[in-house]
């Protein structure tokens, strides 16, 4: 987990998916994984594979598009692009910009955008050689959420003729809050000898109070004579720190609650609903303290906030933002 934001949901876009030359399936679960099929896979053995970066209102994020092809070279291939939208209405074509070059230093080019069928749709006319092809892309959206759940759905086909050698999908969701660590940037240790406190720092990126929300808190721990990350599990049922959290008024202790199946996070340090006001921000506050045994059993930890959104729909993930400390250093007895 990074000091600052860390994505632990599958909708966000990994940018270190590569494509295997050699035809293959991806599963869409509608999560943001890929999917992907081949239709001509047995004569042309081609694979094609998009993803895309966090998207943040007009900044530039990486957009992949990877081909792979086992088979002979195909010459002049259309590579059409799609956008649509979910939980929003559709933008206008200008709202998206998207470019694309060809090499390291080539010049970017903008890949014209028209509303066709529900979606904004672009294609360009390229190459598919053997073997396997990262393309370099970029996309800048020109607008930001303005509610809850809203996602961007991309989707790549290659086709020649009216034949269709590939195709994939990939979800982004527009995240409503930044979350991150405030103020000081070293990480305080977590000893057995008194309290340390920790600062993170919600921000609210809608036009109006986020509300209807919940923060929860995790602490994780990794290494020691456990060896892996994890939750920093009790020892015989004995619980391995303390947390308390600031609500304002004083220092009230947190509830440190096995996660039920639904929930997201292990070690959960339970907070109460709260609401953020509109293009406002909010500070938690926190204060740890290891007994002992967590020295005896882990080296480090992570103390991260996520906020969970109970009301999602089918297909949809309640874990929208994460983030927090990172390889938070764990005294020794």
């Amino acid at each position: 987990m990074s000091g600052r934001r860390v994505r632990v949901m599958v909708l966000a876009g990994s940018l270190a998916l590569l494509a295997t030359a050699c035809g293959g399936s991806g599963d869409g679960d509608g999560d943001g994984k890929p999917t992907a099929s081949s239709s001509g896979a047995s004569v042309h053995h081609v694979f094609m594979q998009v993803s895309m970066a966090e998207l943040v209102k007009d900044e530039s994020v990486a957009l992949r598009v990877t081909t792979g092809n086992g088979g002979r070279p195909i010459k002049d291939a259309s590579l059409e692009l799609s956008l649509r939208t979910e939980g929003m209405a559709l933008p206008e074509a200008s709202a998206f910009k998207i470019e694309y070059r060809d090499g390291e230093k080539g010049p970017w080019k903008r890949l014209p955008l028209t509303a066709r069928g529900g979606s904004l749709r672009g294609d360009v006319v390229t190459d598919v050689p053997a073997g396997t092809l990262d393309r370099r892309w970029r996309i800048i959206p020109a607008f930001g959420p303005t509610d809850i759940i809203q996602v961007v759905k991309l989707s790549g086909v290659l086709r020649k003729g009216g034949e269709k050698f590939g195709e994939s999908t990939w979800k982004e969701q527009l995240h409503p809050v930044t979350i991150e660590p405030r103020g000081r940037s070293d990480r305080p240790k977590l000893s057995s000898s008194g309290w340390s406190e920790y600062a993170i720092r919600v921000r609210n990126l809608l036009p109006r109070p986020l509300t209807g929300v919940k923060f929860e808190a995790e602490l994780s721990c990794e290494g020691g004579k456990v060896g892996a990350k994890g939750p920093c599990d009790a020892a015989e049922g004995d619980p391995l720190f303390a947390a308390q959290y600031f609500d304002g008024d004083g220092w009230r202790s947190l509830d440190i609650a096995d996660s039920p199946e639904e929930s997201h996070l292990p070690n959960r340090l339970v907070l109460e609903d709260t609401e953020v006001p509109a293009k406002g921000e909010k500070e938690y506050r926190f204060r740890l303290r290891a007994f002992p045994s967590l020295g005896e059993r882990f080296d480090s930890a992570n103390l991260g906030l996520g906020l969970i959104y109970p009301k999602v729909k089918k297909g949809q993930l309640g874990l929208l933002e994460y983030s927090g400390y990172a390889g938070i250093p764990i005294d020794a007895p």
